[in-house]
């Protein structure tokens, strides 16, 4: 070490060059330092260390004339071993990091923590406060629990109105996708007559307020067909006759048609009506009802002739309604099929005749 390199350490004076820090070993090598003192290289520690050498200490000190304190035990190394590195700072960011998470944990120990502190990467820029949330705009509460119950000419809705929402105004009702009717807030029932027996009918409700609607709720019933024994036999039917047996007539026309007029004798339902023919004006009975069947007989000017004239006979009707339907809100029949007889007895020179024939009519709209 021929310089000052900063260590510490005096070269030894030029008088004393090239001397030995230490006794040679016991193997006769001079390498300065022994790796294992004996008694030869400790017989001069005494006057060097009174107290005895250091633990750990190796080698012969020198004469105690040297100068300079490279050979005190303070400058040899206690171990061969590398020396430790010292760990480099953390960089600028994670030591400002660092702080803050130091700071929030004094903060939480003394108990006066009253904000939350962000970290993101130990950077100190601040970020936009998120936008407020707009309230929901209001809406409507579509109606609950829509039935329909239905009698032959009318059905009846009722539902409910759950609570919250936006008000209402009105309800629509749409029947079969037609509107039908609207109503006012508050309402939950509605009857609607404008429907016919034995059809189907889909109703649809809606809430209206203001400029807004809610869905539909829809609910579908079939209104149900009376018996044909309960139609009401009223107005003018278009009857045809077919002969199926007759006696004492010279000729018969086997088919042929007349126009009968029914009128109840009470103000609904079914009951015994006044039949009579549209052509004939004599010819008129009072029809009893049973049910689907109406009976009466007259005697009259009616289908016999004798040279040319007419003969008194009697005429029976049996017969029954077979076909009903709903118009204009009552149950009326459409059809009737049954039996018709006539007997003449011998009169202005002419036998006695008679005839069965089988009548079917039809209402006329």
């Amino acid at each position: 070490m021929g310089d000052d390199a900063g260590d510490g350490l005096e070269p030894p004076p030029e008088d004393d060059a090239g001397q030995d820090l230490a006794p040679p070993d016991d193997d006769g090598t001079d390498d300065g330092i022994t790796a294992t003192p004996d008694d030869a290289d400790t017989t001069s520690w005494p006057a060097f260390w009174p107290s005895g050498p250091p633990a750990g200490a190796e080698g012969t000190p020198p004469a105690p004339g040297l100068a300079g304190d490279a050979a005190t035990p303070t400058g040899w190394p206690a171990s061969t071993g590398p020396i430790p590195e010292v760990p480099e700072p953390p960089p600028p960011g994670r030591r400002r990091t660092l702080a803050v998470i130091a700071v929030a944990i004094a903060l939480l120990v003394a108990g006066g923590v009253g904000a939350v502190i962000a970290l993101s990467g130990g950077s100190s820029k601040n970020h936009p406060a998120a936008a407020p949330t707009p309230a929901p705009s209001p809406s409507l509460v579509p109606p609950a629990g829509l039935t329909a119950s239905a009698e032959a000419f009318s059905v009846t809705l009722s539902w409910s109105q759950p609570p919250g929402g936006a008000a209402i105004d009105t309800y629509l009702i749409y029947r079969n996708d037609s509107p039908v009717d609207e109503l006012p807030a508050g309402t939950t029932t509605y009857s609607d007559g404008g429907v016919t027996p034995g059809k189907k009918y889909t109703y649809e409700l809606k809430a209206k307020g203001g400029t807004l609607e809610t869905e539909f709720v829809s609910v579908s019933v079939t209104t149900p067909k009376p018996p044909v024994a309960e139609a009401r036999l009223a107005g003018d039917f278009n009857v045809n006759f077919t002969i199926k047996s007759s006696t004492g007539f010279q000729a018969v026309d086997p088919h042929f048609t007349a126009g009968w007029h029914f009128k109840p004798k009470c103000k609904s339902e079914g009951c015994d009506v006044t039949w009579s023919d549209l052509s004939e004006g004599s010819l008129k009975a009072t029809l009893k009802r049973k049910g689907a069947k109406y009976t009466g007989s007259d005697s009259g000017l009616f289908f016999a002739t004798c040279s040319g004239h007419q003969v008194t006979s009697d005429v029976t009707i049996d017969f029954k309604v077979t076909k009903a339907k709903g118009i204009d809100g009552e149950w009326l029949a459409t059809r009737i099929e049954g039996t018709v007889t006539h007997f003449a007895s011998a009169q202005l020179g002419c036998v006695s005749s008679s005839a069965t024939m089988t009548i079917a009519g039809t209402l006329l709209s």
